[in-house]
């Protein structure tokens, strides 16, 4: 599948062969500490695909890592945990990568009686200021009309190149910035 940014669908792209490993590992050192790990590496090709040119997949993961610490006592339990999105193709050539991201999180539960828990979350601990999804596709922005560069030319210019194919816009990342610094409360009861 391929993300089609001007109208927010994806569409089909031919077969692909991806090939890559994973490993999952969970650990009980002590009783009251578990750790994780979950890791995985991958590479994404269109095989044959008369309808894209290049071979890359948009949006296909090449590195993804998760790890976190908890600490479950009978009064409480406390985690740390991290995301790592490495860097993705994003367009069929390979040319545009999305930068790599990566948030920290943190949970501490107070367990208050037997049916009733506190829940203090912090979300994006660093506020790292990193994109949650990058996307490339052809746009046709107010400050693209405004560019001399772009406004003469019919092959990028909509408005002059209703008759030629391929006259979508300029190139160009579009992302959705992960969320900032967030702190979540929560009492939960049950019953």
């Amino acid at each position: 599948m391929i993300f089609d940014g001007d109208h927010g669908t994806t569409s089909l792209g031919g077969p692909t062969q991806r090939k890559g490993v994973e490993f999952s590992n969970h650990s009980l050192p002590r009783t009251w500490l578990i750790l994780d790990a979950d890791l995985s590496t991958s590479t994404a090709r269109f095989l044959n695909d008369p309808t894209h040119s290049g071979t890359g997949v948009p949006e296909s993961l090449n590195g993804v890592v998760a790890v976190g610490a908890t600490v479950d006592t009978s009064r409480y339990a406390a985690s740390l945990r991290m995301r790592y999105f490495g860097p993705r193709t994003l367009d069929t050539q390979g040319d545009a990568k999305s930068p790599s991201s990566t948030i920290w999180s943190t949970q501490l539960t107070l367990k208050l009686h037997r049916n009733a828990r506190l829940t203090f979350d912090l979300f994006n601990i660093l506020n790292a200021n990193v994109p949650d999804v990058t996307y490339y596709y052809n746009s046709w922005l107010p400050y693209d009309v405004k560019n001399p560069a772009n406004a003469p030319n019919p092959a990028i210019n909509p408005a002059l190149g209703a008759n030629i194919d391929g006259a979508a816009g300029v190139p160009d990342y579009h992302f959705h910035p992960a969320e900032k610094r967030a702190v979540r409360l929560t009492y939960g009861v049950r019953l």
